[in-house]
């Protein structure tokens, strides 16, 4: 029989109030409700219920690299019957701001346990977490990539729709997108629109790019059409000039994750990458892009050098 949804809740807040009452207790200190307090600012725990063909699981994860440690040396101690701790607590760099450090962002412990249920092949399911599900991340995710699971508790009740049926999230993921995807990817100017700071400026780059390239395939289209043959062409125009966002959206993507050297490395690593690839086709194969009448067949240059 499964449980209230104020059950899974009302199971995580206990938990993560013996986590931390032990992790006091080896300080000499007795758990308050201010300290408890103090300890959900700085970490969640989570349990996603989910349903797989071998039946229902639960799935604990937390971003406290504390906890985690606790739960998998002595299991028996923490989990109850039938729950399994999820994948350890994981951290990763976001988008560097001038003049500041690249800021370092714990992944939500419902995002983990949501990811783990899915790769036991679970396409639905229930999440309850110890702090409220923040609509800006968690809530957000779930709503959009993943709307078979329901957060118990988000911080703004009503954000997240109803569960999508069983079937219907299991026939998207037959078909590799989610429920909640949108038609035109989320890198487009629709979406760049909404963000802020370096995002906002990534997703314009990436949005300009696919502009530039959509204006010469157009041009490339008529020129086809009416049978006009020149090199360079108005189309390369268009196809040269989206390389210029794409390459520096890269550049802004990877810039502040790594450090200076290495982050120098992965540029130099994928100019070699793209050179040894362009280089890889003998010269016989390589064609012209322009077609030289109405419908003709691209055939190969003639006189390259290989």
């Amino acid at each position: 029989m499964p449980l209230p949804d104020e059950a899974l809740v009302a199971r995580v807040l206990d938990l993560h109030r013996k986590l931390e009452a032990g992790v006091l207790s080896r300080k000499g200190l007795e758990l308050t409700d201010k300290l408890f307090g103090v300890a959900r600012s700085r970490s969640t725990v989570s349990l996603v219920e989910a349903r797989t063909t071998r039946g229902t699981v639960e799935i604990i994860n937390t971003t406290s690299t504390t906890y985690y440690k606790m739960i998998s040396e002595n299991p028996e101690k923490w989990l109850l019957p039938g729950e399994q701790l999820g994948s350890r607590p994981t951290q990763v760099y976001g988008p560097k701001e001038v003049g500041e450090r690249p800021p370092r962002q714990a992944i939500h412990a419902e995002e983990l346990g949501v990811n783990d249920a899915r790769a036991l092949g679970a396409r639905s399911g229930r999440v309850a977490s110890s702090n409220l599900g923040c609509d800006e991340q968690c809530v957000s995710l779930l709503r959009e990539e993943f709307p078979g699971f329901r957060h118990l508790n988000p911080e703004r009740p009503g954000t997240q729709p109803p569960p999508v049926p069983e079937a219907v999230a299991d026939a998207a993921a037959r078909r590799g997108v989610s429920v909640g995807s949108r038609a035109v990817p989320d890198l487009t100017s629709p979406a760049a629109s909404r963000a802020t700071g370096a995002e906002r400026r990534l997703r314009g780059l990436v949005a300009l790019g696919a502009a530039s390239w959509t204006i010469g395939q157009v041009c490339w289209n008529i020129q086809t059409g009416l049978g006009f043959s020149s090199i360079p062409a108005p189309s390369d125009l268009g196809y040269l000039g989206a390389s210029l966002p794409i390459v520096a959206a890269l550049m802004l993507a990877v810039h502040g994750r790594l450090p200076r050297v290495e982050e120098v490395a992965v540029h130099l690593d994928s100019m070699a990458v793209f050179l040894a690839i362009r280089h890889s086709f003998p010269a016989t194969t390589r064609v012209s892009a322009i077609a030289t009448r109405p419908c003709s067949t691209v055939i190969p240059r003639q006189k390259v050098m290989s």
